[in-house]
């Protein structure tokens, strides 16, 4: 692991030992695995590990948690699916692309850990990329309409590239840089920020619901019988 490098230390140490190209590459791409892995971890605090947060995420708004859990999955599953890419695109491969694929090109061509990796990355991301060609980055017009059905992308699967992913995280560390990365530490972060974002969200639905106690309304009527509900600030109202 890096420990105590600072970001510019570990660059620096990653291309002392991959090589100036190889390693700006892989630091990157590390980077990158380890943004989708914290947006996985928030999503997984938010809407999977209970229904009971599911119930306050609905409490406070139904219809925007919906929005969030749909644009939070559909965002990971494009982070994945870019670290998956070819390592070129576009015609004459005029795109270079920052994926594992790219990152597999520095090392030995008899690397047989390196190819298994990467065959498992191949045998776990199509149903996602699948996803990505034909709804998340375009409009596919047979199954937009309902003509043609696509294989439905579950969390066990997302869960399956990003093993893979990792897996050959940890064989560029363990090989090349000899030593080891705990990359699942990012997917904890990601919980926690999770959880931390729902306690706040707790603490105001329970307040909601004390204005709203009959008991708790009836008790603090002011001399009229009407019920001093607090406004919001400006900056939480329709402008």
């Amino acid at each position: 692991m890096s420990g105590s490098l600072t970001p510019e230390q570990t660059l620096e140490r990653y291309k002392a030992v991959l090589g100036p190209a190889a390693g700006l590459e892989f630091y990157y791409f590390k980077q990158n695995f380890l943004y989708a892995l914290h947006m996985w971890g928030v999503y997984k605090a938010m809407f999977e590990a209970s229904e009971r947060r599911v119930d306050l995420l609905n409490a406070a708004s139904g219809p925007a948690a919906w929005t969030i859990q749909q644009a939070m999955r559909h965002a990971i599953i494009l982070a994945l699916c870019r670290l998956c890419d070819p390592a070129e695109s576009g015609r004459g491969g005029c795109f270079r692309n920052l994926t594992v694929a790219r990152i597999g090109a520095s090392l030995e061509p008899n690397d047989e850990g390196w190819s298994a990796c990467l065959a498992q990355v191949e045998g776990s991301i199509p149903d996602l990329r699948a996803l990505r060609h034909k709804t998340l980055a375009h409009s596919d017009l047979p199954t937009a309409t309902g003509k043609a059905q696509m294989s439905s992308v579950d969390s066990e699967k997302i869960e399956a590239v990003i093993a893979a992913i990792g897996r050959c995280v940890d064989h560029i560390f363990t090989t090349r840089l000899k030593t080891t990365y705990f990359w699942d530490l990012a997917l904890e972060d990601g919980q926690n920020s999770g959880l931390s974002f729902l306690s706040v969200l707790n603490t105001g639905v329970e307040e909601e619901k004390r204005w709203r106690d009959a008991e708790y309304v009836r008790a603090f009527r002011d001399h009229e019988g009407r019920f001093p509900r607090p406004s919001p600030p400006d900056w939480l109202k329709r402008s």
